[in-house]
C-alpha cells in the first residue's frame, strides 16, 4: 500500500508563506517530523510513502526533505520557477536524489506553468527521469492540460485532483489521458467520484498528512491498480 502525498517539517527551520497556509500553522498541531509521520504511516499498514515538499512551510529549501531519503520512501522536491536558474536548481535536486518535481502554481505572482519555464522544467524532468507532479487550483486546469498535452508520453501526477469540484472540471482533466490525479483528504471529490472519472489505473491515494489534521486517516489501497512507484511498477 502506498501513501502518495505526505508532508514532513523541521520546526526549527520553518519559513512560513502565510498566504499558502490559510488554515494556520498546522505543523504546530501535530509532530510533523519525518520519523513521527512515517511511524504513523507504517502503523496504519502503509508500506511506502511519498514525501512532498511542504512549500508553505519550507518554501523551496528542500534540505530537510532530502535528509529523509530512505528505503520505501520517494521524495518530491520543488524549485522556484521565478528563481535565477530553475533548471540548474532541478539538476541539483536530481543529483541529490529526488524522485519527483512539484510544479507548484498556487497563488503565483504571474502565470508560468504552461509557459517557457514550465515546459523547460518538464523537459528536464523527462531527461533526468524525474516525475512531474503538479499542484494547481481549478482556474489553472486549462494551463495544466496545455502543459500535459505538450508531453503526451509523460505521466503527470496531479495533487488533490487539481481541487476540481464539479463535473465540467473533472471532464477536462479526465480527457487528458496522461494526467494521473492523487486523491487526498483535501480533494473536493471522493474516491468513488474520482474512480468514475479516471478509473483505478490513473489514480493514486495520498493522505496529505499531517496537513489535513492530527489523526492519520484510514488508508485507501489503490496499489493493486498498478500505478507507477516513481519510475517502476508498484511491485518493485
Amino acid at each position: 500500500m502506498i501513501d502518495a502525498h505526505l508532508h514532513v517539517v523541521d520546526v526549527s527551520s520553518v519559513q512560513v508563506e502565510a498566504h499558502l497556509a490559510p488554515s494556520g500553522a498546522w505543523w504546530e498541531r501535530v509532530n510533523p517530523a519525518a520519523d513521527a509521520v512515517l511511524e504513523r504511516v507504517h502503523t496504519a499498514g502503509v508500506e511506502r510513502a511519498v514525501l512532498v515538499q511542504a512549500i508553505a512551510v519550507h518554501s523551496y529549501d528542500c534540505s530537510y526533505l532530502l535528509s529523509n531519503a530512505r528505503s520505501g520512501v520517494a521524495l518530491v522536491g520543488a524549485v522556484d520557477p521565478f528563481g535565477p536558474d530553475p533548471i540548474a536548481a532541478l539538476d541539483t535536486l536530481t543529483d541529490a536524489g529526488i524522485d519527483g518535481l512539484r510544479l507548484f502554481s498556487i497563488r503565483s505572482p504571474q502565470p508560468w506553468l504552461a509557459g517557457d519555464v514550465g515546459r523547460a522544467l518538464v523537459a528536464r524532468c523527462v531527461e533526468r527521469r524525474v516525475c512531474p507532479s503538479v499542484c494547481v487550483l481549478p482556474d489553472e486546469i486549462s494551463a495544466l492540460v496545455e502543459l500535459a498535452s505538450a508531453f503526451p508520453d509523460t505521466e503527470f501526477a496531479v495533487d488533490h485532483v487539481a481541487f476540481a469540484a464539479d463535473d465540467e472540471q473533472l471532464a477536462v482533466l479526465a480527457a487528458q489521458a496522461n494526467l494521473c490525479p492523487t486523491v487526498t483528504a483535501t480533494s473536493p471529490v471522493s474516491i468513488d467520484t474520482a474512480m468514475r472519472w479516471f478509473g483505478a489505473d490513473r489514480l493514486s491515494w495520498g493522505s496529505d498528512h499531517p496537513q489535513h489534521g492530527v489523526e492519520y486517516p484510514t488508508p485507501v489501497d489503490l496499489s493493486a491498480a498498478g500505478r507507477l512507484w516513481f519510475g517502476g511498477p508498484v511491485d518493485q
